[in-house]
C-alpha cells in the first residue's frame, strides 16, 4: 500500500486516470453545494415570507447552476490539459506522485485546490452573515406583540434549519478549510506532503458524510426521506415531493 502512494507516473497518465474527470467534477460540485446551502439560508432569512412562496423551479435552478459551474470548470481543466500538456513533451512526461491531485501538484492543478478552499470559505462567511441577520430579525419579532401564529411557526422552522446549517458550517471549517490550508502551508514550506495530503483528503471526505448525519439527526422529515430512499417505499402524495427534494440536496452536498 505504501508503494502505491509513492509510485511515480507521467503527468499525462495521471490526467487520464479513470478518477480524474469524475473526481474533479464531483469535488467541485460538493463544495458548490455547501455554498448553495449557505446562500439558500441567507435568502430564507433575508426574505422569509417571499422564500416561502418559492416553487420547485427555484430548487432546480440553484442545483442546476451548481452542476453547470462544476461542469464548466471540469471542461476548462480538460481543455487546458489538452492544449498545454499535450503539446509539451517534456511536461507531459514529467514524473509525479501517483496520487496526482493530492500532493506535489503543479500550477495546472492548483486551481482545483483554490476553488475548493475559497468556495468552502465563502459558504462559511455567507452563513455567518445569515446568522447575524437572523439574530437581528429574531429580536425585532420578539418585541412585536400579536405576532401571527403562522409567521411564528415559519420563524421557528427557519431557526431550526439555520442552526443546522450553522453546525455544518463549523464542521466545514474544521474538517475542510483548516486541513486544506495546512496542506497548502506545508507545500509552501517545501515540506513533504506524502503522508499529510492523503490524511487531509480523508478528513475532507468525512465532512460531507457528517453533514448528512447532522441533517438527519435534527430533522424528522430528512430521516423519513432517507429511510424511504433506501427501502424503496412511497410517501403520501402531499409530502413526497418536499422530502424527496430535501433528501436530494442533502445527499448531493
Amino acid at each position: 500500500m505504501a508503494e502505491d502512494f509513492t509510485r511515480q507516473m507521467s503527468r499525462w497518465d495521471c490526467v487520464w486516470a479513470p478518477h480524474f474527470v469524475l473526481l474533479t467534477f464531483s469535488s467541485t460540485a460538493q463544495v458548490g453545494m455547501l455554498l448553495l446551502i449557505s446562500v439558500d439560508r441567507y435568502i430564507a432569512i433575508s426574505h422569509p415570507f417571499k422564500y416561502s412562496t418559492f416553487t420547485r423551479k427555484y430548487s432546480l435552478l440553484m442545483v442546476g447552476m451548481c452542476f453547470g459551474l462544476a461542469g464548466v470548470y471540469t471542461a476548462t481543466m480538460i481543455a487546458h490539459v489538452f492544449f498545454t500538456i499535450a503539446n509539451n513533451t517534456e511536461n507531459s512526461k514529467k514524473m509525479v506522485s501517483a496520487l496526482c491531485l493530492m500532493c506535489d501538484v503543479d500550477k495546472v492543478f492548483n486551481s482545483y485546490f483554490y476553488i475548493r478552499v475559497i468556495t468552502a470559505s465563502l459558504s462559511v462567511i455567507i452563513y455567518f452573515n445569515a446568522w447575524y441577520i437572523y439574530r437581528k430579525y429574531n429580536r425585532e419579532m420578539v418585541s412585536v406583540e400579536g405576532f401571527l401564529f403562522t409567521a411564528r411557526r415559519l420563524q421557528q422552522f427557519q431557526c431550526r434549519i439555520t442552526t443546522t446549517v450553522g453546525i455544518c458550517a463549523l464542521f466545514t471549517f474544521g474538517l475542510y478549510i483548516l486541513p486544506n490550508c495546512l496542506i497548502f502551508l506545508a507545500n509552501q514550506m517545501q515540506s513533504s506532503t506524502d503522508f499529510v495530503a492523503p490524511v487531509g483528503w480523508l478528513i475532507n471526505c468525512c465532512n460531507f458524510v457528517v453533514n448528512i448525519f447532522v441533517y438527519s439527526i435534527r430533522h424528522q422529515d430528512i430521516r423519513d426521506g432517507l429511510k424511504l430512499l433506501f427501502t424503496g417505499r412511497e410517501l403520501m402524495t402531499g409530502q413526497s415531493r418536499r422530502i424527496s427534494a430535501e433528501t436530494a440536496v442533502i445527499m448531493i452536498s
